[in-house]
C-alpha cells in the first residue's frame, strides 16, 4: 500500500486525465451531498452545448496546498471528473485561489479575477480564514450575501464550499459560528453548499485517509482527498443539471 501511495505522488500533472481513485474511497452517504441549490445558467449552457466555464475561488486548500502538483488541486480534479461525466462537452475550470484571504478579500477580486473569466458557475470556498482572524460574524455573513448577489447579477450560478473538518484546527479556532453562517446564507439565497466539513468528518470516522503519514505518502493522501472532492463536486453538479431538466443526462 505504501509503495502504491508513493507511486501516486509521482503522477503530478498526469492526474488531470483519467480519474485516479475509485469511488469506494470517496463514497459518502448521499444526504451529505444533497441540497436545494439550482444551476439554471449551467443547465442552459450544457443544453446549448456551449463550454462550461467554472471559476474556483478560495484559500490554501483550493489552491492545492500540500498536493503533488497544481493539477492535483481539487478544482482541476473537478475539471477531469466533470469532463468525464459530460462527454462531448467542453469543461474548463479556472483556479483563482489565494491562501490566507478572508471572504471580503476574495469578494474584492470578483470583478477582476472571477467574472472576467465569463463563468457559468463559481465555486466559492471560504470561512476558515475568517474564523482564524475572528472576523465579525455579522460582517462575514453580509459579505457572503452581498458576494452571492454580485455573482448572480453577473449571470453566474454559485456554489459555496464550507470549511474543512480537522480535529486539530477545531481546537485552535471558533469555527462553528462561521460554518453555520455559510449554511444559513446558502439557505436564504437558495444556493448549494458542498458540505466539506461533514464529508471530511465522515471520511475521518471511516479511517479513509491517514494524515499522520510523512511525505511522499502524505502527499499522495492529500492528492487522494482532492481527487475525492473533485469527484463529489462533479456528482453534485451533474445531479443538479438533471434536476434542471437537462435531457441528455437523464
Amino acid at each position: 500500500m505504501m509503495r502504491r501511495l508513493a507511486a501516486l505522488a509521482l503522477l503530478g500533472p498526469a492526474l488531470l486525465g483519467t480519474p485516479a481513485y475509485g469511488a469506494s474511497r470517496c463514497d459518502v452517504p448521499h444526504e451529505l451531498i444533497e441540497d436545494d441549490g439550482e444551476f439554471p445558467v449551467t443547465a442552459a449552457t450544457v443544453t446549448r452545448r456551449q463550454p462550461v466555464r467554472i471559476v474556483a475561488i478560495g484559500g490554501a486548500v483550493t489552491a492545492g496546498s500540500g498536493a503533488s502538483a497544481a493539477m492535483a488541486a481539487y478544482p482541476m480534479r473537478l475539471q477531469a471528473h466533470l469532463s468525464a461525466r459530460l462527454p462531448g462537452h467542453t469543461v474548463m475550470v479556472f483556479n483563482r485561489a489565494m491562501a490566507r484571504q478572508t471572504a471580503a478579500e476574495m469578494a474584492a477580486r470578483f470583478t477582476s479575477e472571477v467574472l472576467s473569466e465569463r463563468p457559468t458557475l463559481v465555486v466559492w470556498e471560504t470561512g476558515t480564514v475568517d474564523a482564524v482572524r475572528g472576523v465579525d460574524l455579522d460582517a462575514f455573513t453580509r459579505t457572503l450575501s452581498d458576494g452571492i448577489a454580485r455573482l448572480r447579477a453577473g449571470g453566474v450560478d454559485v456554489m459555496l464550499v464550507d470549511p474543512q473538518y480537522s480535529p486539530r484546527t477545531l481546537a485552535l479556532m471558533n469555527l462553528p459560528p462561521y460554518l453555520e453562517a455559510v449554511h444559513m446564507v446558502a439557505d436564504a439565497t437558495r444556493i448549494d453548499v458542498f458540505n466539506r466539513f461533514d464529508v471530511m468528518r465522515h471520511w475521518t470516522a471511516q479511517g479513509r485517509f491517514d494524515m499522520t503519514l510523512k511525505p511522499p505518502e502524505l502527499t499522495a493522501e492529500i492528492d487522494a482527498i482532492y481527487d475525492c472532492i473533485g469527484q463529489l463536486l462533479a456528482q453534485i453538479i451533474v445531479e443538479r443539471l438533471v434536476s434542471e431538466g437537462v435531457r441528455e443526462l437523464r
